[in-house]
């Protein structure tokens, strides 16, 4: 049932190809492994919650095609953090988290700063979510 040909249009993602998505990778997103709940597909519903979305493989502004085939299931967490990313650059925008991470968790000035700056960007995110809603 996958659809392989290429589309010039937005693919309709109805019920049974949603759940061809999902099926993929047994329900988990495929970037972290975390548990993704069906029924919260396609929406915010938070942090943690097995909410996810449909993503591209190979992102269409990369010149991937919308296809059945080129979709995995993601948690919704995953599929915005990675954005348009190249493969290069979310692995430097990891490893930067990961230096990131030690600093706070050490409490050092430099840790301060990032967690500091980490809050009012989380904080502004919220708050566009909030209004969208």
């Amino acid at each position: 049932m996958a659809d392989t040909k290429e589309s010039t249009r937005k693919l309709r993602l109805t019920e049974t190809r949603r759940q061809v998505i999902f099926d993929k990778t047994g329900g988990h997103c495929h970037f972290c492994g975390d548990a993704l709940v069906f029924a919260l597909r396609g929406k915010w519903h938070g942090p943690g919650t097995g909410a996810w979305e449909a993503d591209h493989v190979v992102q269409l502004a990369r010149g991937g095609v919308d296809v059945v085939d080129n979709y995995l299931p993601a948690c919704s967490e995953c599929n915005r953090a990675r954005w348009d990313n190249s493969g290069k650059r979310l692995r430097h925008l990891l490893a930067l988290g990961i230096v990131a991470y030690r600093e706070i968790d050490r409490e050092t000035n430099t840790g301060k700063a990032l967690k500091l700056a980490f809050d009012r960007a989380e904080t502004a995110t919220a708050s566009r979510r909030a209004r969208r809603e």
